[in-house]
């Protein structure tokens, strides 16, 4: 049974806000990592000839993520 279906309402969109709280935490977390991994090109070391490369084929991110979390890392 699915957890999130016991909730009640109000309940559901507290929880919900938590949620995206902690999304928006991580997707912080994983920029501010993208950004190292731009800085010190480990990506070369890995076989790839981009970080765009790398992020979709090794962590299997779509073309739009990659994307987006590059450009934050630049931006940071």
């Amino acid at each position: 049974m699915n957890q999130i279906s016991i909730f009640k309402d109000k309940e559901l969109l507290t929880h919900f806000a938590l949620v995206i709280q902690k999304e928006r935490e991580i997707i912080s977390e994983v920029v501010s990592y993208v950004s190292e991994l731009l800085k010190r090109k480990l990506y070369l070391e890995q076989g790839y000839c981009n970080l765009y490369s790398f992020l979709i084929e090794k962590y299997g991110y779509s073309g739009g993520a990659a994307y987006r979390r590059i450009q934050g890392a630049k931006v940071a």
